[in-house]
């Protein structure tokens, strides 16, 4: 690279061909990491070096996958959730189909936007429904429904055979 050439001019300078060809296999390096540890939502899973671009594959949620690469500027990593530096980035979103076996792109910041794509990546890290606080609460007052429903039941039940056995 030339000396003075822009951050995006340096990602710019690369055929798109290739940066996609690069980022598939990043995330399915990634996936295969989640074999072997465990991964919470945005965590880097991956963070690689050449002489003038870094990659990053970020772990967003079970078979999805942020794979982000950006001009090598020394700065810090890229942060797929909050837009913090991806203006500069070319970044897509994986998801992996177990059932078919391949990969599929859920977005590309190149062709949403950087702040669409933030958002998308943040909406699948969020927790599922199930671990909300006011959901939990909803189960546990049904299971606490079904519970006595079926206590009265078998109260019912024993008091009909007592009344059977004492006539």
């Amino acid at each position: 690279m030339a000396k003075g050439l822009g951050q995006r001019s340096q990602i710019d300078s690369i055929p798109i061909g290739e940066l996609v060809s690069k980022a598939y296999e990043l995330a399915e390096c990634g996936r295969l990491q989640t074999f072997t540890f465990h991964f919470h939502g945005g965590d880097i899973i991956i963070e690689d070096f050449d002489s003038i671009l870094s990659y990053d594959v970020h772990y967003l949620k079970p078979d999805h996958y942020a794979v982000i690469i950006a001009p090598e500027t020394r700065q810090l990593a890229v942060d797929s959730c909050t837009m913090e530096g991806l203006a500069n980035c070319q970044a897509w979103i994986f998801k992996y189909d177990r059932h078919h076996a391949k990969w599929s792109v859920e977005a590309w910041n190149g062709s949403i936007g950087d702040k669409a794509f933030a958002k998308l990546a943040r909406h699948l890290m969020s927790p599922p429904f199930w671990v909300d606080p006011a959901f939990q609460k909803v189960v546990a007052d049904e299971q606490r429904y079904r519970e006595n429903a079926r206590l009265k039941r078998v109260l019912k039940h024993n008091q009909t055979s007592l009344n059977t056995h004492q006539r």
